[in-house]
């Protein structure tokens, strides 16, 4: 999966790129799907909030979060850009 990073204040975004204008529906559960398949990662279960659903996540490198937004689509949000280099080498 191709991906791209961004800055956001304090969070740091790791997001896939939609090149295939795929619903991003699909690709916040292929993500999750992905993350969860593997052994060093813990997600919780979806909130959703009338503007988004939102995944809280676990892993060696710290704390994440998954968000699939109205305006944004599906993005990874972490306050530690490790984190999103752990997880962007899961996902590619």
């Amino acid at each position: 999966m191709k991906t791209y990073r961004d800055i956001q204040g304090e969070l740091f975004i790791l997001g896939p790129c939609n090149f295939n204008r795929e619903d991003e529906r699909v690709l916040f559960h292929n993500i999750l799907k992905s993350l969860g398949d593997h052994q060093g990662i813990t997600l919780e279960k979806v909130r959703s909030l009338p503007y988004c659903d939102i995944v809280d996540g676990h892993c060696e490198k710290g704390d994440f979060f998954v968000s699939l937004d109205l305006n944004d689509g599906c993005e990874i949000k972490s306050k530690n850009s490790y984190v999103l280099d752990f997880l962007e080498k899961l996902l590619h």
